[in-house]
């Protein structure tokens, strides 16, 4: 063929250029059940293969006085359960995050190890949850948490309107409520939000966390130095305790000269080495409190076209390039 049209659309109108014919194949991030499980005749979907790139988060206000605060935000990581997101807004395209928060499921074998293995905080306890709140001062009367001040714990949630943010707010805000945390939802417009949170004027938001995809480097320079941490003040200086004991000395490390040095490393194993300091880093601070993994779904179709198999590696990495269909590997079939 002469030419081949590859046009940008809106999410919410993909599925429906797929019905109407005028389009042969599609990526979506978030289709919901009905669009995924209702397409046209002949058409085929596949989850896209690879190291996930992220999905929603919760992040907290860095520089706010009380969601500022490490046992907040720690107690906030074990109240939220990506389980729950992930079954709000379907199974078919997310998978919680591993309850450490510092490595995408793929990622794990090549960068867990010590000594931060088996020495993290696991994210999973809403008991645990409680005995932070209290040791920050915080009390629960009737079921309902309150600040140390003894003001009501009624934190809101800021959130661009679009799937899957919005949605990811509302259930997150329903898994804090039920805990005792009285949780709003305020959805504004996506040119405010982004205009607005670097200032600061937020208790807590919903963004992306990103998991770099195929290299962990990528998703810690986004969420610490990067476009959502530096936008959600996230501190360039961080105390943890001593890297694989929780309950050793606290020291301070610039998280932008280990970025550094790990962009510089002298080989893997002083990359792996500087990343597992830096998921160290994220597991204690939590400059993300990130829920599910999004798979990106592909949709295309069958009738008259002849594609490749299924494991065909020409899909490569969440992506289907234009390449292939350059080099005839997807071809009319007659």
């Amino acid at each position: 063929w002469n030419e081949l049209v590859m046009p940008r659309q809106n999410q919410n109108d993909l599925i429906p250029a797929a019905r109407s014919g005028n389009i042969t194949s599609t990526y979506h991030n978030s289709p919901n059940a009905d669009d995924a499980n209702s397409l046209p005749d002949g058409w085929k979907s596949k989850n896209v293969g690879g190291p996930t790139p992220g999905g929603p988060a919760l992040i907290c206000n860095h520089e706010h006085d009380i969601y500022g605060m490490r046992e907040v935000k720690q107690a906030f990581a074990h109240i939220v359960r990506g389980q729950g997101v992930s079954e709000s807004l379907g199974t078919h395209y997310t998978d919680p995050v591993p309850p450490t928060y510092t490595f995408s499921k793929q990622l794990m074998e090549t960068y867990m190890g010590s000594p931060i293995e088996g020495n993290l905080n696991v994210y999973n306890s809403t008991d645990k949850a409680s005995e932070l709140l209290q040791s920050a001062g915080f009390t629960e009367k009737n079921g309902k948490w309150h600040q140390p001040d003894g003001s009501p714990f009624e934190p809101t949630i800021k959130v661009f309107k679009g799937a899957p943010f919005t949605p990811t707010a509302q259930t997150v805000a329903g898994q804090l409520s039920n805990f005792g945390i009285e949780t709003d939802v305020q959805v504004v417009e996506s040119g405010v939000f982004f205009s607005k949170y670097p200032e600061g004027q937020y208790d807590l938001v919903v963004e992306f966390w990103s998991a770099g995809g195929a290299n962990p480097y990528f998703g810690f320079l986004r969420n610490t130095i990067g476009f959502t941490g530096s936008s959600m003040l996230y501190p360039n200086e961080v105390t943890v305790p001593k890297v694989g004991n929780m309950g050793g000395q606290e020291q301070t490390f610039n998280v932008e000269e280990l970025l550094n040095s790990a962009l510089t490393a002298d080989g893997q194993d002083q990359f792996v080495s500087e990343m597992r300091k830096l998921a160290w880093i994220a597991n204690v601070t939590l400059p993300e409190i990130p829920t599910v993994m999004w798979k990106r779904i592909f949709f295309y179709d069958t009738n008259g076209w002849n594609w490749p198999a299924d494991d065909s590696p020409l899909y490569g990495y969440n992506d289907l390039p234009s390449w292939p269909m350059r080099q005839g590997e997807i071809s009319p079939s007659n």
